[in-house]
């Protein structure tokens, strides 16, 4: 592995994953400000800041808002973006049995 390369992206994919998480929390109608967007259910749909979502969507609000609610914003999205790198490290560190990948090189 090339240690000196992943010093080198890490910083700027993490900060990258911060913007992503925040704007998704834009997109699900919760501001930084704490200011949080009115959703509408029509069937199977949840209409959030004029975008449609599963209606399962706001469940998945309600636990952001609470998480923000608890942490403060920037702390809840630091989280969901760690979070979120841990899972996809994970995923890409399961490879089959005898397979050999080298990252970075």
């Amino acid at each position: 592995m090339n240690i000196p390369r992943l010093k080198a992206f890490a910083p700027a994919a993490r900060r990258r994953l911060l913007e992503d998480v925040a704007n998704r929390a834009l997109r699900l109608g919760v501001h930084r400000d704490g200011k949080v967007e009115p959703a509408t259910v029509q069937g199977d749909l949840a209409i959030i800041a004029g975008f449609a979502f599963p209606r399962a969507a706001l469940a998945e609000r309600d636990a952001l808002v609470a998480k923000i609610k608890e942490l403060g914003f920037d702390a809840a999205m630091e989280q969901a973006a760690t979070r979120g790198l841990t899972n996809l490290l994970r995923a890409g560190c399961r490879r089959p049995p005898g397979a050999r990948r080298r990252l970075f090189s």
